[in-house]
């Protein structure tokens, strides 16, 4: 049950980066990116949410959990950060001239005061948001497990969470970026609302991960076999109620945490990515989906400004310049090959890095 639970959530994170990676291509209709950004970034920090509960993260020593977080997210954030600097400030500014010199400045900020350049700002979002959560577990239950206790550490992400949305259209009316200095501040203050919002979500999801161990535990008792085929039709609904809801509320985007309708917004989050979760409780494992879901974060941080996403439009038009009777039919095929084979590279060369680093220490050791 184990192995099947932890495939089902990398199937999450697979659609999640595959609708990360589409919306970012500038091909998809309005409406369908509307849909798409109403639940997409959400997805993943209740995932990681359902997982802190999953794998009993929380019982880990606090120092242990902190290094490994930082290793995680903040190792790729900062590296990342140099190779965004490095593309940006050389080839846009030096060789294209199509960035000027307080553009770079500002990108610098962006880096320093962790708001995050591009993807980078969900990096440090979910670092903060899951020290701060697996912190309020620790301090409010893990010393007297009492049930009281729990529900006091859920309830307190859940009400900063929910403070931070509605105080961010407040806070931020009241001041101006139009100096270097207040471009940080700004950074830093995003940082702490998304992180406070990003809390929310993981507790949202570890109180649903409860709910979903204790619905696996009744069919088990009751060996009706028929799970798959409800948790299919609950997802394909919760899809259809996230459609309907996100047109009527219109483009959200988390990372500037804009909501418009702020209840809405988060219905949407919380039902379309558990319209994905039942759809993959319900269905058989994909390996492939699996794959992507296991190696997402380096798809999120390489597929944009890395210029895959680029090269791939470019490539899917040659595909589609060749046979022009065709192209209409080719240029999306022609594009998620590009990005296929450039992602599968990247995480192979990825995977070998580790692999040398991990038998290097081991020698070490």
């Amino acid at each position: 049950m184990e192995n099947k639970r932890i495939a089902y959530l990398d199937m999450v994170k697979g659609i999640g980066i595959i609708l990360v990676a589409a919306g970012h291509s500038g091909y998809l209709p309005h409406n369908v990116l509307t849909v798409i950004t109403s639940f997409h970034m959400p997805l993943f920090f209740i995932v990681s949410g359902m997982l802190i509960r999953l794998t009993g993260e929380e019982h880990r020593p606090f120092r242990q959990l902190l290094s490994h977080k930082l290793k995680n997210f903040m190792l790729p954030y900062g590296i990342f950060s140099i190779v965004y600097l490095l593309i940006y400030g050389g080839y846009f500014h030096y060789i294209s001239g199509s960035l000027t010199s307080r553009q770079i400045q500002e990108y610098i900020i962006q880096a320093v005061s962790l708001d995050g350049i591009s993807v980078l700002w969900f990096l440090s979002a979910l670092f903060f948001a899951q020290i701060f959560f697996l912190g309020i577990r620790k301090l409010f239950f893990l010393r007297k497990r009492t049930k009281i206790r729990k529900i006091s550490s859920i309830a307190v992400c859940m009400v900063t969470a929910l403070s931070a949305c509605c105080l961010k259209p407040w806070f931020f009316g009241m001041l101006s970026a139009e100096t270097l200095w207040e471009q940080w501040f700004m950074g830093v203050m995003y940082l702490l609302f998304r992180t406070a919002a990003g809390a929310g979500f993981l507790a949202l999801g570890y109180v649903t991960m409860e709910g979903l161990e204790r619905l696996d535990s009744l069919e088990a008792s009751r060996k009706t076999g028929r799970q798959s085929g409800r948790e299919l039709a609950a997802g394909i609904l919760c899809l259809v109620l996230t459609a309907f809801l996100s047109l009527y509320n219109g483009s959200c985007d988390l990372r500037y945490m804009q909501f418009h309708s702020l209840p809405v917004y988060l219905l949407c989050a919380y039902l379309g990515t558990m319209g994905i979760v039942f759809l993959c409780r319900g269905i058989p494992v994909w390996k492939w989906l699996c794959f992507l879901g296991a190696n997402s974060l380096i798809i999120m941080l390489t597929h944009l400004d890395c210029q895959y996403m680029l090269l791939s439009i470019r490539a899917g038009e040659f595909l589609a310049s060749l046979f022009p009777h065709a192209a209409e039919f080719l240029l999306y095929p022609g594009i998620i090959l590009g990005m296929t084979g450039l992602e599968l590279g990247t995480i192979y060369m990825v995977t070998l890095i580790r692999r040398i680093l991990n038998r290097k220490h081991t020698g070490l050791s």
